[in-house]
Order: C-alpha cells, then sequence, then structure tokens
C-alpha cells in the first residue's frame, strides 16, 4: 500500500480522535475546575445572610403554624361541646 493511502486511512483519523478527545477532556476539566473554585469573601458574606434571612423566614413559618394549631385546638374543643349537646337531644333537655 502507498504512504499516502495509509496515512489518509489509519493514521490521520487516528489523529483526528485522539485530538478530539484531547481537546474534549480539557475543555471538560477546565469547566469543571471553574465551577469547583471556593467562594469569595463577597459571596461568602451573601450566603451568610441569605442564610440568616432564611432562619428568619423559617422562625417567622414556626410561629405562625403554633398560633394556628391552637386556634384548631380551640374550634375542635368547641365542635366536641357541639356534638355533646346535639347529641343529649331534646327529650334530656326537658327532664
Amino acid at each position: 500500500m502507498p504512504y499516502g493511502i495509509v496515512f489518509m486511512t489509519e493514521v490521520l483519523p487516528t489523529l483526528i480522535w485522539t485530538a478530539g478527545g484531547l481537546a474534549a477532556l480539557w475543555l471538560g476539566t477546565n469547566t469543571f475546575l471553574k465551577y469547583r473554585r471556593n467562594p469569595s469573601g463577597d459571596e461568602l458574606g451573601r450566603i451568610a445572610e441569605s442564610l440568616e434571612l432564611l432562619h428568619h423566614s423559617v422562625e417567622d413559618i414556626r410561629d405562625e403554624m403554633r398560633d394556628q394549631m391552637t386556634e384548631v385546638r380551640e374550634l375542635s374543643g368547641r365542635i366536641e361541646f357541639a356534638e355533646r349537646i346535639l347529641a343529649k337531644g331534646p327529650e334530656e333537655d326537658r327532664s
């Protein structure tokens, strides 16, 4: 086989695949390292501030839930009282 045909059919495709694979590996590694970098001081400050705001929001939600649970318990007691009165019926009230 002539040298030109061997180069075009075997060597050149191998070089293309190798170069493409190395380029893809470099791009992937470069992208991974950019996203993995450590946050700066400003970013850490914003993260801490956001966490503090989230903490306050969660505490507010918990307080509201406690208030609603108190109201639900009170309404449940009233419903049970009304059920007992209705269950007695009018005959027992006359006695």
